[in-house]
């Protein structure tokens, strides 16, 4: 069995993306081709440690056909500092462009402000005069990366 596939998550303050091949006995093997891709993207908790229940739940990333190609885009959530810090942290919208690569077109995008990301959630709907109904062409994955803490009360 041989393949690939490709993985984007969000890794602490960083997002990297892999490479994924079935190697000869079955094997996973990784590798990180983010920089390669056109990722360049900081994920900023905003934490102040003080364990606001925001800072707790981390970002999000969807994969979804943002400009109708019919190839998967990118969107990765990004936070803000909760105390400003002197420096920007904003979400970010990768095209991509068919050749294992990206092209970050979040300038103008109506993302390229800064806000508090907790997460998302991507829909592809289609509207005619008539109906309102969900694509069934598009292909929307979205995840949500969160930390959770666990207490016991005693």
């Amino acid at each position: 069995m041989s393949g690939f596939g490709w993985i984007v998550g969000g890794l602490g303050l960083g997002a990297a993306m892999l490479l994924a091949a079935v190697v000869p006995g079955g094997r996973i093997q990784f590798s990180d081709v983010t920089a390669e891709a056109g990722i360049r993207f900081t994920q900023n908790s905003g934490r102040a440690g003080k364990k606001w229940l925001p800072e707790t739940l981390g970002s999000g990333c969807a994969f979804f056909d943002a400009d109708g190609d019919g190839w998967p885009d990118i969107l990765l959530i990004n936070s803000k500092d909760w105390t400003p810090r002197g420096r920007r942290s904003l979400s970010a919208l990768y095209r991509n462009n068919h050749d294992g690569t990206f092209a970050n077109i979040t300038a103008g995008s109506g993302l390229d402000v800064e806000m508090y990301g907790m997460g998302v959630a991507v829909a592809i709907t289609t509207t005619t005069a008539a109906t309102t109904s969900t694509s069934r062409r598009s292909k929307a994955t979205a995840c949500s990366t969160t930390k959770a803490t666990a207490s016991s009360a005693t």
